[in-house]
């Protein structure tokens, strides 16, 4: 969850330079919602959403909760519930879907989807608050399954 973790760190600091180095360099961020029975896709790349996050007024606070994680040899997959603020408003939650490779470099982000809900986020909210006081990192808990080499795996590799 390394990785992760340091996404939603940079994402609260508007670092765009810092949020790109992230993804590997023809990663994807895609994120899907339903508005009045009428679906929305929408694809970024790592440059366009680290302008984004960077140039925002509010920060972006994000905050996977009972993360699942997936890793054979070098690609990990990391899913889980998510909620997200823009400075301390709660605007939406949902389920994200991390892809990683391990490269040279480090575990890169390869395709981030998201859908995004509007309802039902706010029971959330205490939980975050509480999180962020008592300094806890972005996941209250972790399921790790490996295939592979399990000896050499190490879960804040990623």
């Amino acid at each position: 969850m390394k990785t992760i973790n340091e996404l939603f760190k940079t994402m609260e600091a508007r670092d765009g330079a810092a949020i790109r180095v992230l993804f590997a360099p023809d990663g994807r961020l895609v994120s899907t919602s339903r508005h009045d029975n009428t679906q929305t896709t929408r694809v970024l790349t790592p440059d366009a959403f680290a302008k984004l996050a960077a140039e925002t007024k509010e920060p972006y606070i994000e905050r996977m909760i009972d993360a699942e994680v997936r890793v054979s040899g070098d690609l990990a997959t990391v899913c889980g519930r998510y909620d997200f603020h823009v400075g301390e408003k709660l605007t939406n939650c949902g389920m994200n879907a991390f892809q990683l490779i391990r490269t040279a470099d480090g575990w890169k982000i390869i395709h981030i989807a998201s859908t995004i809900e509007t309802k039902g986020c706010e029971r959330r909210k205490s939980k975050h608050n509480r999180s962020r006081k008592l300094g806890m990192n972005v996941t209250e808990s972790v399921f790790v399954y490996v295939s592979g080499d399990a000896m050499t795996f190490r879960s804040d590799d990623f």
